[in-house]
């Protein structure tokens, strides 16, 4: 790969082992992203926030947003967040889920870009072993030190 390409991780299955290639795409690392905006926790005013926490709190985690932002919630504005803004119905929304962009640009027939919506789904296509080893170490090896906020279970 040329300088300037950038790269992610990719996890191909051989027998009992994962092999962790760095192959194009298009948005580059999931660790170089993290990294970039954990490193400006001290010089700018971030909210993080999860998917995980998403799915379990959607309303809580919406609040602790609005509370962060100074902008409180009503109970029927949270109600209204609650309905639109689940899994399901963002899965359905063609505003939301991706259809609407041209086949040129994305390859709809690979399957949809919101899948499941299951949190820690990823686990299931490897073995424990593979979760447990090639995971964990990948993780350390590129994250380091560096503490994640909210909970993001690697196991």
């Amino acid at each position: 790969m040329g300088p300037g390409v950038p790269v992610g991780l990719l996890g191909i299955s051989h027998g009992s082992h994962i092999t962790l290639l760095l192959s194009p795409v298009h948005y580059g690392s999931w660790f170089d992203h993290v990294k970039g905006w954990l490193g400006q926790r001290q010089l700018l005013d971030i909210f993080y926030v999860t998917y995980e926490e998403l799915h379990q709190d959607l309303c809580g985690t919406a609040q602790r947003l609005s509370t962060f932002l100074g902008c409180p919630l009503g109970l029927e504005t949270l109600g209204a967040l609650e309905q639109h803004c689940s899994f399901i119905a963002m899965r359905d929304n063609a505003m939301a889920n991706y259809t609407l962009i041209p086949p040129e640009i994305m390859d709809h027939s690979q399957g949809r870009f919101m899948r499941k919506g299951v949190v820690g789904d990823w686990h299931h296509h490897f073995s424990p072993e593979q979760n447990t080893l090639s995971s964990n170490r990948t993780y350390q090896e590129e994250m380091g030190d560096l503490e994640l906020p909210g909970c993001w279970p690697m196991a």
